[in-house]
């Protein structure tokens, strides 16, 4: 990317997602080669199942997060400080359930030099009885009513002082920093890093630079670089099924 903003690619991974890692990995190696700089981030508790894993492909780097005993929230917390692991300009986010299934292209990602964010309304989503449990959470941390699902479409794409300034607004608004959400959490699994830093983007100050250029996907045709599989968040078995890896296979031609 000589000449233009630089991009990371980061994965907050934790140990019952080796398999999967080791697909994406994959899939990153075959698919996503232009970005700046690749980074896979666990716990320490996870370090023995995940570095040798990431030591096999050398164009990323290994990087160990604080401990959280809830790690569900704390993984979020370690995506909304991915500044921390990264000097890039911006962060590309993926999963370990992700792959990439065709060559990526990050201009297709930017207009004018912001990144693109796809969003969709609320409304949508209850009209057509699918359940998103993260409009209140949502709405609740940012301190009003969020209309828009913001976890849309992987790759999301955010610019480093977002991060940044998301984290000053957050502690300075609330009294409290990331390690208090999950106190005030109803329910240990209803918080969203994503759909918080998305609706922090869109309902930004209007004297503060723009951070997206916001689209809602169901007015558009987004082209699709990546495929998520564990969609059900009641998941308990992170493991792939047979068809699932012979799926993987066919993609990324192992």
């Amino acid at each position: 990317m000589s000449g233009t903003p630089s991009c990371s690619l980061l994965v907050r991974t934790y140990a019952d997602d080796a398999q999967r890692l080791e697909f994406l990995l994959k899939s990153i190696d075959k698919y996503c080669k232009e970005l700046d700089e690749y980074v896979v981030v666990c716990r320490e508790r996870c370090r023995s199942a995940i570095e040798p894993i990431v030591s096999r492909y050398s164009r990323f780097k290994f990087s160990i997060c604080p401990d959280y005993d809830f790690d569900y929230i704390g993984q979020q917390i370690t995506k909304l400080r991915s500044h921390i692991y990264t000097n890039c300009d911006f962060v590309l986010h993926v999963d370990s359930d992700c792959i990439f299934i065709k060559p990526f292209d990050l201009a297709s990602h930017f207009f004018n030099g912001l990144p693109v964010l796809y969003h969709r309304e609320y409304d949508y989503f209850y009209r057509e009885k699918v359940e998103m449990p993260w409009q209140y959470i949502t709405s609740k941390f940012l301190c009003r009513q969020v209309d828009f699902e913001f976890m849309a479409l992987f790759p999301l794409i955010y610019p480093r002082r977002l991060y940044v300034d998301l984290e000053e607004w957050f502690s300075g608004t609330h009294g409290f920093g990331y390690e208090g959400i999950e106190p005030r959490l109803k329910l240990r699994h209803e918080f969203s890093e994503f759909n918080l830093m998305g609706a922090f983007s869109y309902y930004r100050p209007t004297d503060t630079p723009a951070y997206h250029i916001h689209l809602n996907w169901g007015d558009c045709n987004p082209e699709h670089f990546v495929k998520q599989y564990c969609l059900s968040g009641e998941r308990a078995d992170r493991s792939a099924g047979s068809e699932e890896i012979l799926e993987i296979e066919r993609i990324i031609d192992l």
